[in-house]
């Protein structure tokens, strides 16, 4: 079986998804290829896969007051890469991480008569509202993947078949932690703090959705009950940080708080989660998350909101602690239970990373996606063009 798994944004956590999917489903047995953006960060996966260009990333591209047009011609560009490669390689499936376009619905029905079965992975939270666009990609798939009982229930809630919606887990992310050398008082000393600094850490890329702003509140509230407690912020900013900044100043946190708004390579990642004594999800909306599986590599304990899958994953691998609410005070609350019993928190760190190696390890999942790849090749109720 020939699967070419189509990461077409080049977001490095859904790069590195696919990168350590597409290894374990070699390992399995299958021929994969993967296709993306370049220049690509590599990624030691599992099994070394073949990596194919589509086209560029757009930063290489230098926007000019026509952006509109050449946005277009830089969408076709890369759409046409991804023909080009189909008709070279002739998969048996197209396995997609996320939307082509606004419009791919249109790209989708061409590509099924270039391969036999498209499938697609739920990666981001969908809307409340499924709108027909969205719809009319979703039903062009032969096979859907999510990593969330929500997500699943609202596909099906939307007329998508149920035998065409499979929850899988978000496998492990231990083959991006490496090194692991840096002892986590030299990690605190690394961002400036005193080696005996506890550390709250919030990481990933910062939008809305990912409730930065109800942490920054709700650590001003630790904070006056914890003097040796810091909040450290390191992410890509997707929005105007200069409010974040603002509150924290309001707030009177800003010497309590360190800041990163650079993209971190996995060769640094330790030094935040080396120096972190939990890591806080707050997130407002949420599918799953790369960053609980990087918590859970590190042994490190999590706070998270009841949002999508990490508050399922938490609650059912006692690996952290769910707020009551998801507003300040809730996350607040949790953050101070953590911190008034250093050995539970240990204990929930340990047990994550005992997790990442046998439930969310990727052979476990790579073995349920193949059994779900044969059963849409060997099925004949395929969508049609």
């Amino acid at each position: 079986m020939r699967v070419l798994i189509v990461e077409p944004v080049a977001e490095s956590g859904d790069w590195h998804y696919a990168s350590l999917m597409g290894g374990a489903l070699a390992e399995c047995g299958i021929d994969v290829s993967l296709a993306t953006l370049f220049p690509k960060t590599p990624v030691s996966a599992l099994c070394p896969v073949p990596i194919y260009p589509i086209g560029p990333l757009p930063d290489e591209l230098r926007w000019s007051r026509f952006v509109s047009l050449k946005r277009a011609a830089y969408h076709v560009r890369k759409m046409w890469g991804l023909r080009r490669l189909i008709i070279m390689l002739r998969p048996d499936i197209v396995h997609l991480q996320k939307p082509l376009g606004a419009a791919d619905f249109v790209y989708l029905r061409y590509i099924r008569r270039l391969a036999p079965r498209l499938v697609y992975t739920v990666h981001s939270p969908l809307p409340s509202r499924l709108g027909p666009v969205s719809l009319a990609r979703l039903r062009r798939m032969d096979l859907i993947l999510v990593h969330d009982a929500a997500t699943q229930r609202q596909l099906i809630e939307a007329g998508i078949p149920a035998s065409k919606v499979r929850r899988i887990l978000h496998g492990n992310y231990i083959h991006l932690c490496h090194p692991r050398d840096l002892p986590p008082a030299d990690a605190r000393r690394s961002l400036g703090l005193h080696p005996e600094a506890r550390v709250i850490l919030f990481f990933g890329s910062i939008e809305w959705r990912k409730g930065l702003d109800r942490l920054i509140e709700a650590f001003a509230m630790v904070s006056q009950d914890f003097d040796d407690v810091y909040l450290a912020i390191s992410g890509y900013p997707n929005e105007d940080f200069a409010t974040y900044r603002a509150h924290i100043e309001r707030l009177g946190i800003r010497d309590r708080v360190v800041v990163n708004l650079q993209w971190v390579p996995c060769s640094e990642m330790q030094r935040y989660f080396h120096a972190a004594t939990m890591v806080v999800l707050p997130y407002r909306r949420i599918s799953q998350s790369g960053v609980l599986q990087l918590a859970y590599a590190y042994e490190r304990p999590l706070v998270v909101t009841d949002s999508g899958g990490i508050a399922e994953a938490v609650l059912e691998d006692g690996t952290g602690l769910v707020a009551r609410d998801s507003q300040p005070a809730g996350i607040a609350a949790a953050i101070r239970e953590l911190l008034s019993d250093p050995e539970r928190a240990a204990l929930m760190g340990r047990r994550g990373r005992m997790l990442a190696e046998t439930k969310y390890a990727w052979s476990r999942i790579a073995s349920d996606v193949v059994s779900f790849y044969h059963s849409i090749c060997n099925s004949d109720t395929a969508v049609h063009a």
